[in-house]
């Protein structure tokens, strides 16, 4: 089992964040390639259009991101941090630019 206290990032990428948001519907998903961190490999998915959970009108007014383990025992604590940026600055909206999303993590 990894040591505690590994710490890494990862970038989830993309060019033009309205056209993603309008072709991809609830569960439809964009993922980061495999990245390891304390010895288990992780990936940041995005959901343009929600997970799909719940089904109903007002979850289609949300997206999500989220930390998945993909290799590694159930119950690994992490913490971590997800940040949206637009070119070089931080939770600055940009009508349809190339988008980044920025995961800090520590195991």
């Amino acid at each position: 089992m990894p040591d505690a206290g590994h710490h890494g990032d990862a970038q989830l990428r993309g060019d033009r964040l309205l056209a993603t948001l309008d072709d991809m519907d609830a569960g439809d998903y964009v993922s980061s390639g495999t990245f390891f961190v304390g010895g288990y490999g992780w990936s940041i998915k995005f959901f343009p259009g929600g997970d799909g959970c719940p089904k109903d009108d007002e979850a289609a007014a949300y997206t999500m991101v989220r930390l998945s383990l993909l290799d590694g025992p159930t119950g690994v604590r992490v913490k971590f941090s997800i940040s949206l940026l637009f070119g070089s600055r931080i939770s600055n909206w940009a009508a349809d630019s190339a988008y980044t999303f920025f995961c800090c993590m520590s195991v």
